[in-house]
């Protein structure tokens, strides 16, 4: 299996199971699985009201490129899904984590500037 075969099989995995962590409903959210393989998005997204506050986005969101970098967009869990990643053996030199600023990413040792 090629590289960018194999990360996208570990993203969807990854994605499929956190979205299988909690229950639908919880807390007055829906979540929703959303795997995009054509163009290499994965994600775990809700929505719903939440004490009177309507709540729409991703918990997880990653996508994986063309060119074989695997993009950590978003991680609003608690379980370091970058770590997820290279334990399932995506290599940190692939991994961008990209709500860190461009300028930034240098300094997180091993992980892909972009």
């Amino acid at each position: 299996m090629d590289r960018l075969t194999e990360y996208k099989r570990v993203a969807e995995e990854i994605v499929t199971k956190i979205f299988g962590m909690s229950p639908d409903g919880v807390q007055g959210l829906s979540r929703h699985l959303i795997v995009d393989k054509d163009r290499g998005h994965y994600l775990v997204y809700q929505t719903g009201y939440q004490r009177e506050r309507w709540i729409y986005g991703a918990t997880i969101h990653i996508q994986v490129t063309d060119q074989g970098k695997v993009w950590l967009h978003h991680d609003g869990t608690n379980l370091i899904v970058a770590d997820m990643l290279e334990e399932a053996g995506v290599e940190r030199s692939d991994i961008v984590i990209g709500w860190v600023m461009p300028s930034e990413r240098k300094y997180m040792e091993g992980y892909a500037l972009g």
